[in-house]
């Protein structure tokens, strides 16, 4: 085959476009898993055998995308937050099975105004903790902040997060819960996008100008 150096320069406006296309495409793969809880049915965690113990709560609904839930999360409904279904409980926890995600985002709040305590915790103990805006009854009242509503919380830590508690002095509640980790293709695939173009400018500088090329 013949190209001249006209070829060469078609070549290398083809290649960004194309390292664009393939990074696009890793960071489809890599975007975070969201649960809304929207795709539960609310009356099948309803205790019909035994309606004075009132709800049935969450387990693993959710444990083929990696949570499970602990400690009293209750599925709750028409919130006045973005989506119908949403988690709910005095307090309630939830962690992360196989690969533990890098960060950790979800919407928290109270159904009656109090503030909500948010902790993360890693492989290794005890990462960061949240407190968002809200009322406090009893000797703390001076610390009682205005409330605010769906108020987001993010966590993040390179060795991975392995669980989440939130806690509150009446019924929190989270929705629209986002983890994951970047995968590392993204890397992979800058880094040979990056060696794609040092070698096609380390073959365009030895071509004596006017020549033609034949491979």
């Amino acid at each position: 085959m013949i190209f001249s150096l006209s070829d060469f320069s078609a070549r290398r406006k083809i290649i960004p476009l194309f390292l664009l296309i393939l990074f696009s495409f890793a960071m489809g793969r890599a975007q975070a898993i969201t649960i809304n809880f929207d795709d539960l049915n609310p009356e099948d965690f309803i205790n019909v055998e035994d309606p004075e113990q009132g709800m049935i709560p969450l387990t693993d609904e959710y444990a083929s995308l990696g949570v499970m839930f602990v400690d009293g999360a209750y599925l709750g409904s028409a919130s006045p937050n973005f989506s119908p279904n949403f988690v709910s409980g005095p307090g309630f926890s939830f962690y992360f099975l196989g690969r533990l995600p890098q960060y950790v985002s979800l919407y928290a709040g109270s159904l009656t105004g109090y503030k909500v305590g948010i902790t993360a915790y890693g492989p290794n103990g005890f990462l960061d903790y949240f407190l968002t805006d809200g009322q406090v009854s009893g000797m703390g009242s001076d610390e009682s902040t205005p409330y605010r509503d769906n108020q987001f919380v993010s966590f993040f830590d390179p060795e991975g997060i392995f669980s989440i508690h939130l806690s509150g002095q009446a019924d929190t509640y989270m929705d629209d819960l986002s983890f994951g980790v970047p995968e590392p293709e993204i890397y992979v695939l800058f880094c040979l996008g990056l060696l794609s173009i040092y070698l096609q400018r380390h073959r365009h500088k030895k071509i004596p100008a006017g020549r033609r090329v034949f491979f």
